[in-house]
């Protein structure tokens, strides 16, 4: 399939040669970075091996997305309307894609080797770029669109169907370039060292916004209520660019409608065509920005504190290390990993949108019926436990970060020095992921269930509370690499094996729990039981003495 989209970008040679770039160079660029995807088995931002068949699957999840889309077809008898809602999926899929995947394609070290090796023009390597971002999401459109393009060959007519591949294109035209614009204008309006900062948040922020809108259709009640909408042609159809390219397919095909159906098609037009010549516009310069990246996070002697000078802490950091960690190993553990947590922006790029997951679906089900008015809205012991229960994801999930590094490689320290109690690291580590992320979330769930379903429930927060840092102490332990020791890249099942175990493991403590409430002193006689092992375990992490303390003993004898 890359030669194909290599033999199709050759055929607009001519077209590259009139912008003023190097056809020959688009083409060999283009060629190496799809051969470097192919053989390191790109999926999903990951590298997989070729055997595991993960890209095959992932195209294939994602082809089965495309025949829920026809369905819309059905929910929808307005066709411009119904387009417009596919489109505007592909948009928020695709651009979802683009915008989490940005770091990888925005800073490609790749890149530079060309700019380092063999010199070109600012033109020819941003147009290598949006074309090699650009066979990316033509693999994914293509997934999406085929169901949907046999439906409109077979049931609505030949010429809309000739309308609906030209639509695709613009589609990603639309999500292409307005994704690449706005990393563009950064790196021509923003300092070097602030632009990754920028496009970190921004991914974080963007990721946030597209779950939860991908998740407000779950709100909607009666879907028959949709059969009769009509959007394009009407003002709401100028909300959403999807909207807009059904407007288009509006006026290709049935030539009628009132001035706001041309007016969205026209907007269609300018947002596809003019995002394009912007982008080729904005590239100039567009090297030497990159270039000048290659610096960023470099240390220089201004950048270190003065001789004497102490550097300022964080006083949250300091009280709660006071609190949980002895004066040695163990605070050293936990200053560590919460300066990293703290600081490190890819970090927070793994974390925040994977936590943000499950409030959303968590709010989606418990409010369902409050926003569809279906039924009387009301809120069960079984929600109380849910949320008790949910606390344990607020853990796992960065605590399985403080384990994935890009610059893994330095985590030889760990294995290299000599440590007679190498559980205080992980020990201070799990303290570290308690105080930043479960403490406040504890606050919150915790005096909510006692706010809303009273005091009385106070021995269900005491055994979900223990069951949940039990959890967090049993993953740490399962999952035993060295922190920050690990590839992000790494998929091998001892990796996500423990996620695995834990995701099966607390729905059924849940379900424990809520039996438990029905014998008799059960739950006092659990929390005593659960929480004695916490005590005990942390006890043994905080003591234990490892195999190098035994061969420091020995080598201390013989001398």
């Amino acid at each position: 399939m890359n030669k194909l989209f290599v033999w199709l970008v050759g055929l607009a040679n001519p077209l590259w040669s009139r912008l003023g770039a190097d056809p020959k160079a688009i083409s060999l660029i283009l060629s190496a970075k799809l051969k470097m995807d192919d053989r390191g088995g790109f999926a999903m931002g990951r590298q997989q091996s070729k055997k595991s068949g993960m890209q095959a699957f992932v195209y294939l999840f994602i082809a089965m997305f495309g025949v829920f889309l026809v369905m819309i077809f059905n929910l929808v008898n307005d066709v411009p309307t119904a387009l417009g809602f596919v489109f505007s999926f592909w948009m928020i899929y695709i651009g979802l894609m683009l915008i989490t995947e940005m770091s990888e394609n925005l800073f490609d070290q790749r890149d530079l080797y060309v700019l380092l090796s063999r010199p070109i023009n600012d033109l020819t390597l941003s147009l290598s770029r949006i074309l090699h971002i650009g066979v990316f999401a033509s693999k994914f459109g293509l997934c999406l669109g085929v169901p949907t393009g046999i439906y409109f060959l077979g049931w609505v007519g030949v010429w809309p169907f000739f309308v609906y591949l030209l639509l695709s294109v613009f589609t990603l035209l639309i999500t292409m370039t307005g994704t690449l614009v706005f990393y563009l204008i950064l790196l021509r309006r923003v300092a070097p060292e602030r632009v990754k900062k920028i496009v970190g948040y921004f991914q974080i922020v963007a990721t946030f916004i597209f779950f939860i809108a991908y998740q407000l259709p779950s709100l909607v009640g009666d879907i028959s209520q949709f059969k009769e909408l009509v959007l394009v042609g009407e003002p709401l159809g100028f909300a959403f660019p999807g909207l807009w390219l059904g407007g288009l397919y509006k006026a290709m095909t049935q030539l009628e409608g009132g001035w706001m159906t041309f007016a969205q098609a026209g907007i269609a037009v300018v947002a596809a065509v003019g995002g394009l010549w912007f982008y080729v516009r904005q590239s100039r310069g567009y090297a030497d920005r990159l270039l000048a990246l290659r610096e960023v996070g470099s240390v220089t002697a201004d950048d270190l504190p003065a001789s004497g000078k102490k550097i300022k802490g964080s006083p949250i950091r300091d009280r709660l290390a006071s609190w949980l960690t002895a004066p040695n190993l163990e605070r050293v553990s936990f200053n560590f990993h919460w300066n990293v947590m703290l600081r490190d922006l890819t970090f927070k790029q793994r974390t925040y949108p994977a936590m943000v997951y499950m409030p959303v679906v968590l709010v989606i089900t418990v409010f369902r019926d409050a926003f569809t008015g279906e039924e009387a809205f009301s809120v069960g012991e079984g929600t109380m436990l849910m949320l008790l229960y949910f606390v344990i994801w607020i853990i796992v999930i960065p605590l399985g970060q403080t384990k994935v590094s890009d610059q893994y490689r330095a985590a030889w320290i760990f294995e290299a020095t000599a440590n007679p109690y190498p559980h205080r690291i992980k020990y201070g580590q799990l303290m570290a992921v308690l105080g930043m992320f479960f403490l406040p979330t504890a606050i919150l769930v915790y005096s909510v269930v006692l706010a809303y379903w009273g005091p009385s429930y106070w021995l269900d927060v005491v055994l979900g509370c223990g069951n949940a840092i039990l959890f967090a102490m049993i993953y740490n332990v399962v999952d035993s690499g060295h922190p920050f020791s690990r590839a992000k890249d790494d998929s091998k099942f001892s990796n996500f094996g423990p996620l695995l175990i834990v995701s099966l493991l607390a729905p059924l403590f849940g379900f424990g729990h809520y039996y438990l409430r029905e014998i008799p002193y059960a739950l006092p006689v659990s929390a005593v039981i659960v929480w004695g092992m916490v005590i005990g375990w942390m006890y043994w992490m905080r003591n234990a003495r490892g195999a190098a303390a035994g061969a420091m003993e020995v080598e201390g004898a013989g001398w």
